[in-house]
């Protein structure tokens, strides 16, 4: 009986692959590594960037964590799958995620599915509720003016600082009576104390309010109107978190007639 003794060297190469793959089965775990950056008031990130709450969740799983003084966090061994990241310090705000058509709230998910280890979670940012607050002195109402229907004077909140980004985000809550909060308003707009001046012909306004089409419908002579700061996590187009807001200025009514 012959034996073909050149499949042989063959043969003892597949029965090592097959022992080597048998003592290392593919892990069904991983580390989960990112950083998060914190913005201030003033729109400066924060070189203490710890306390930061990283929770990432599943149907299976529920996982915390609190970030060092560089951002840093790390979930070490983490079952596969796809989670929901949530950002969480007192006085933040995480960024919000929705979807451009319907403006329903989106998780912000992300798979850890072993393709590429460590997953890395760089670059999440939380956002500061301001503290500080404005106080209003006077009011217009310009419909005349392109795109700004409300102009609103005072001092700036902050005589020595300009934000990075040339403007503080606020919501003014108006009414036709003198109690007016963000608890109780007729209506709700938008607006920007800027520190550019887009009207020259004005002494400049403190904040800048537009497109305040419903002021043409009220049969009221004159408004009232409280204004808050916000967290830069908001925005005009998109639904209003109300714990995102800061202090309220001094109510102030002016005439719309």
């Amino acid at each position: 009986m012959k034996h073909n003794l050149r499949s042989l060297p063959f043969l003892i190469l597949l029965l090592i692959l097959a022992g080597c793959d048998g003592n290392n089965p593919k892990p069904n775990s991983g580390d989960i590594i990112g950083t998060v950056k914190i913005e201030d008031e003033n729109q400066l990130i924060l070189q203490d960037r710890s306390g930061v709450k990283v929770e990432i969740t599943n149907n299976y799983n529920s996982f915390s964590t609190i970030t060092n003084s560089t951002g840093e966090f790390n979930f070490e061994d983490t079952p596969f799958g796809i989670y929901e990241l949530k950002l969480s310090k007192e006085g933040y705000m995480d960024l919000n995620k929705y979807d451009q058509t319907t403006l329903d709230p989106v998780p912000n998910e992300f798979s850890h599915t072993g393709d590429s280890l460590p997953t890395r979670l760089n670059d999440n940012i939380i956002f500061q509720i301001p503290e500080f607050e404005f106080h209003l002195d006077s009011a217009r109402y310009v419909p005349e003016l392109d795109y700004t229907d409300v102009l609103i004077f005072g001092p700036p909140p902050n005589d020595d600082v300009t934000p990075v980004y040339g403007y503080y985000p606020l919501f003014c809550f108006f009414n036709t009576g003198p109690d007016v909060s963000k608890d109780e308003f007729i209506f709700y707009k938008f607006g920007f104390m800027s520190f550019f001046r887009r009207y020259p012909e004005w002494d400049p306004p403190l904040i800048e309010i537009e497109w305040v089409s419903e002021l043409e419908n009220t049969e009221a002579d004159s408004v009232f109107i409280c204004v808050y700061t916000v967290s830069r996590s908001e925005n005009e187009f998109l639904p209003l978190h109300f714990e995102a807001l800061g202090k309220p200025s001094n109510i102030l009514g002016f005439p719309i007639k």
